[in-house]
């Protein structure tokens, strides 16, 4: 008998064991029930969700198997697509490693951009049409901002940075904020709207105020340059304002 060969096969032998027993265990079988319960709470979860982000309606579609489609109607019906997974009430998006949304009991919490989403869609302001029998003394008063029309899209203006404000006195009006800057204008009023144009030969602007029938205030500054050929419009809804400018103003009356 060979005995340098016996313990050669007795080391290896050793040596086997020893490796065996210190490999990484193996996963442990998935447990049917819970399986059960997370494919029901997914389930759940699938369908539309609605929520307003800058005044802008938006449809996050939660899909069967693990993809979702993410719409702004008012802006463009083609909608972003990507993937999400539900794990421990937190729903992770495109494969990122820190959730995006917290499952609460009725709704969802998108963290960023910080939007509560709900199953039924929400009410978001629509302009009313031109109040056509405005008189002057009814543009009269404080305005200050509220939306801005982006090619028909409404986005808060406080998202925008933007903080025009108005105050009118007849047909005199102080015009202020990141726009405009501060500058008084005088305006005519024909046909229930206020007008003001400007002219240098080379280019022209023209203010348009009308009321809307809900009681706000439509603003348009529209611009044109002869040189270029260009047009450009922006369109601002503001709302009735009473703060400590107004009121001084009213004690002065």
């Amino acid at each position: 008998m060979n005995i340098k060969r016996i313990t050669a096969l007795t080391l290896a032998f050793i040596l086997l064991l020893g490796l065996t027993a210190f490999a990484a265990p193996e996963e442990p079988a998935a447990n049917p029930m819970e399986e059960a319960a997370k494919t029901a709470a997914e389930e759940a979860l699938c369908g539309n969700w609605y929520g307003i982000l800058h005044g802008l309606n938006l449809v996050l579609t939660l899909q069967e198997g693990g993809t979702y489609t993410l719409v702004y109607p008012e802006v463009s019906e083609e909608p972003a697509q990507g993937t999400w997974v539900l794990d421990d009430g937190f729903i992770y998006m495109d494969a990122e490693e820190i959730p995006s949304i917290a499952v609460m009991r009725e709704v969802l919490s998108w963290t960023v951009p910080g939007v509560l989403l709900e199953r039924e869609a929400w009410e978001t302001y629509k302009p009313a049409e031109i109040y056509t029998e405005a008189a002057p003394e009814d543009f009269s008063g404080y305005w200050e901002s509220a939306y801005l029309d982006l090619d028909g899209a409404l986005v808060y203006a406080s998202d925008m940075q933007e903080d025009t404000f108005l105050y009118i006195e007849g047909t005199h009006a102080a015009l202020g904020g990141s726009i405009f800057g501060d500058v008084i204008a005088e305006f005519t009023f024909a046909d229930g709207a206020m007008i003001h144009e400007e002219s240098d030969g080379y280019s022209s602007i023209r203010i348009t105020m009308n009321l809307l029938e809900d009681g706000m205030l439509a603003l348009t500054l529209s611009s044109d340059n002869a040189a270029t050929g260009e047009s450009s419009a922006l369109k601002i809804l503001l709302v009735p304002a009473y703060n400590e400018y107004a009121s001084s103003r009213e004690g002065q009356e």
